[in-house]
């Protein structure tokens, strides 16, 4: 009955309707149901946890109002001497109201930081005395209830310990012996963070900046009962953002291992093929996918959405705030799992290790992102931009708990503002998703295609760098005495941050532009007959617009386009040091065009799992060097400009040792690109050549008479 409904209700998207039959079973259902019900129970008992629990009259602690903590008076050689001196004052609040105490608030200034305790009604302190027998002095009379374990010993202090006072004998500096007299106020030993908190009331002279500190704060019972006062809107809140990590993160973690574990079982099968020859369109089979692999996935999450919104608006989070957070946990989903089909496509042939591999770096990628988020302590930084491809940056940057971000944030001048950062983050998830189908269907119908053509490649790279930039455009305003000093700091840290991401940028372009060795073959062997109407296409054309040509020279066209718009910002910006950071920007589209390079000869050859071979080769060539001078301590030598493009804005060269190191990168280069050459002039030789080629001929017995 239900694959009835749902045949009858999703008969536009047949794929979907396939995946829905093989995955919609009763067994699976009923398991489904039970894990999220599960799930649920176990979150709200840990979530509980949290709270401070039943009162107990072992939670009885007596302190004074204000309630002085003393050390011992520490000599400049470090040796401990003359108990009793005051170092920080806190303000505990009674665990309940009572008629029996004093205004409280009048007592707040009575002692001092500095001053030193000598007595305690009467009973002098001395030298060989801890913290624990000063605090025996301060119970007094009550020392032994406290001591008891009897509860109902201890309960009768609720009622005896109010209207009590102790009096201290202190000695304060420029002013000589003085008696103070100090209220007893029965306080909790739980402390918890959702406890409300009584109002702070006005620090004492000279005291610590340690005093006020909410954690520090004991619990309250709530007047006339045995309940400790809890800030539920608070706790709400926290068990909301909570609830919403607990489900983003195995959301996109399990989707993306199914997807791509899907794929893969598609590929082993052999049905894949037979979905592409299909007359459904690229769309409806891969969007048919996202949707119904991951189904069961959806219906536990789904189940659990009545109490995420249920705990939203008791934290008085609004109904827009939280559907705008499942909106963006939904964009996100479309960015992730279409990557993931993406990433089965092109690391298909690792024994199922792909799923895994994939689920494990979608997981490590949402931690990296929620954890730049310490990064907005700065002011228009390039590390704002990775955060907002998490879901969860929504809720903790707009909930909230972002203030600092929104300060922060400014893209092309546009200052941040929830309505802002919201906007971007959808037009974010939006754009990159758009990029990644058009990957998607360009595979899907032909897998040993490119991911990507060339002319997109250079709008990819517009669009990259112009966004990257957009987050650095405005210079911020410093304020202080050094601003110059401020600004070069500024601009140096978000150059590196830009060389970085251009980098990695870089390299997966290599991945996404590089031919298969049968496609570079065939364009090698047949170029020359001017196929698809472009006889007269010269090879500098090919290379640059060909399609299955190879893919250095495009590279290094889309590390000129990153190369101009960095240049452009650094003359916004006034860097002082241009010359480090054109030598910053030019090693490392070198070092990718080397990757290229030889990442393109590997995949000439006719080795098995050459695909493998050539990331571990590049891996090597990147981490190897780097790890070698870092072991033998060479952190500012010449080498590093070689093989890693870092210490340009640490390290002072003159420009002779940069063409240098410029002429032994590009001489790499010569030599790679001539043997990448050779190989392919040796490809594209005829095999009819070697057929008719004119060869000696070995004349028989008979016919040598």
């Amino acid at each position: 009955m239900l694959i009835n409904l749902i045949d009858r209700t999703i008969g536009w998207n047949p794929q979907l309707l396939r995946e829905l039959k093989g995955r919609l079973k009763p067994r699976n259902l009923i398991i489904a149901v039970l894990l999220s019900g599960l799930f649920q129970l176990l979150f709200l008992i840990i979530t509980f946890g949290m709270l401070p629990g039943s009162f107990s009259p072992m939670d009885l602690r007596i302190n004074t109002y204000p309630n002085p903590s003393v050390e011992y008076n520490y000599s400049a050689t470090g040796e401990a001497s003359e108990f009793g001196y005051i170092t920080r004052i806190d303000l505990f609040q009674p665990i309940e109201p009572n008629a029996a105490y004093p205004d409280l608030a009048r007592t707040v200034s009575r002692v001092q930081v500095g001053d030193r305790v000598l007595s305690v009604d009467g009973t002098p302190l001395e030298d060989t005395m801890t913290y624990t027998d000063y605090q025996k002095l301060i119970e007094g009379e009550f020392a032994a209830a406290l001591a008891s374990p009897e509860l109902s010993d201890r309960a009768t202090l609720r009622s005896s310990v109010p209207g009590t006072t102790v009096k201290l004998t202190l000695n304060r500096p420029n002013v000589g012996q003085i008696d103070v007299e100090l209220p007893r106020v029965l306080t909790s030993t739980v402390h918890n963070s959702y406890c409300r908190r009584p109002s702070v009331q006005t620090l004492p002279p000279n005291s610590s900046p340690e005093y006020g500190y909410e954690g520090t704060q004991p619990c309250q019972l709530i007047p006339g009962t045995s309940d400790y006062a809890v800030e539920w809107q608070g706790w709400f809140q926290t068990t909301f953002w909570q609830l919403s990590a607990w489900i983003t993160f195995p959301l996109l973690a399990l989707g993306c291992f199914w997807l791509i574990g899907d794929l893969d079982q598609e590929e082993k099968r052999g049905t894949l093929n037979f979905v592409r020859l299909s007359p459904q369109s690229a769309w409806s089979i891969l969007s048919g996918k996202i949707l119904g692999v991951p189904s069961l996935l959806y219906l536990a999450v789904g189940l659990i959405l009545p109490a995420h919104f249920l705990l939203g608006l008791s934290g008085n989070l609004s109904f827009v705030r939280i559907l705008g957070f499942d909106l963006m946990l939904g964009l996100g989903c479309l960015l992730f799992f279409s990557t993931a089909l993406l990433f089965g496509m092109v690391c298909h042939g690792l024994g199922g290790f792909q799923a895994w591999l994939g689920g494990g770096l979608a997981l490590m990628a949402q931690t990296f992102m929620l954890q730049t988020r310490y990064a907005h302590s700065s002011e228009n930084t390039v590390a704002h931009w990775i955060p907002l491809f998490s879901p969860l940056s929504y809720w903790t940057e707009l909930g909230g708990t972002g203030a600092d971000f929104l300060n922060s944030w400014n893209w092309c001048g546009i200052s941040g503002s929830a309505g802002a950062i919201a906007a971007f983050m959808a037009l974010n998830f939006g754009v990159w998703s758009a990029w990644i189908w058009r990957s998607l269907r360009r595979r899907f119908y032909t897998p040993n295609a490119t991911l990507i053509s060339k002319q997109e490649s250079y709008w990819l790279t517009l669009c990259f760098q112009g966004m990257l930039l957009g987050f650095v455009w405005k210079i911020p305003t410093f304020a202080g005495t050094d601003l110059a000093q401020q600004s070069q700091n500024w601009a140096s840290n978000n150059l590196m941050g830009i060389v970085w991401l251009d980098l990695l940028f870089l390299c997966l372009l290599l991945v996404a532009l590089t031919p298969q060795r049968q496609p570079l073959h065939d364009w090698a062997r047949y170029r020359h007959l001017g196929l698809e109407g472009r006889k007269n296409r010269s090879l500098w054309s090919d290379l640059v617009w060909g399609k299955d040509s190879p893919a250095l020279v495009a590279i290094a066209l889309n590390g000129l386009i990153l190369l101009v718009l960095a240049i452009g910002w650094l003359m916004r910006t006034g860097y002082d040091d241009p010359v480090a950071a054109l030598a910053t920007l030019i090693s490392s589209t070198f070092l990718v065009l080397i990757y290229a390079a030889i990442t393109q000869l590997i995949l000439l050859t006719s080795w098995q799992r050459r695909a493998v071979i050539a990331f571990g080769s590049v891996a090597a060539l990147f981490a190897l060097p780097s790890l070698v001078l870092s072991i033998t301590g060479t952190y500012y030598s010449e080498l590093w400009l070689l093989v890693f493009p870092w210490p340009m804005q640490y390290v002072s060269f003159s420009l002779a040792t940069l063409m240098a190191v410029f002429a032994v990168q590009a001489a790499g280069l010569g030599l790679l690109s001539g043997m990448l050459a050779h190989r392919l002039r040796k490809a594209g030789e005829s095999s009819s050549k070697e057929l008719f080629e004119e060869k000696p001929l070995a004349l028989s017995s008979r016919e040598t008479l």
